[in-house]
């Protein structure tokens, strides 16, 4: 397991968080995903602490995984887009691969600085509020 897994594992422990479930991806980069879920209105969002040997680590939100709408495309990627100008810190998209929305938070930093109680913050102070108050809008356009 990579250096920055390893903290964060250690910091999910310690703050006795037990909603991680973690997969090796056995990668050359040393992945290691850390799997949960965030109660967002009615629903069960998946969310991804993502860990590597690379520079970034990566927070990912799965917003929705069912295909947009053809006819509802450009108006997504424009929602979409606005987000991604107006709120610097998240990255939304649509995925070529399976045409679902995701909400990424990357982080850049080396395994040295690495704060693994970042992530827990940054998923509870931001990005939860954050998607709470665009769930609805976005779905609207699926």
């Amino acid at each position: 397991m990579n250096e920055k897994a390893t903290k964060f594992e250690l910091a999910i422990q310690e703050m006795n968080i037990p909603w991680f479930t973690k997969v090796e991806q056995m990668d050359p980069y040393n992945t290691v995903l850390f799997r949960s879920e965030l109660a967002v209105q009615d629903m069960r969002l998946p969310v991804f602490v993502v860990l590597d040997n690379t520079i970034f680590t990566v927070i990912r939100l799965v917003v929705a995984n069912g295909k947009v709408r053809t006819k509802r495309r450009a108006a997504m990627d424009n929602f979409l887009g606005d987000l991604n100008s107006r709120f610097k810190v998240f990255k939304y998209y649509v995925s070529d691969e399976d045409e679902a929305i995701y909400c990424d938070i990357s982080i850049p930093v080396n395994a040295e600085n690495f704060d693994p109680k970042l992530p827990m913050y940054l998923i509870g102070e931001l990005l939860l509020p954050h998607i709470d108050e665009y769930y609805k809008p976005i779905m609207a356009l699926m």
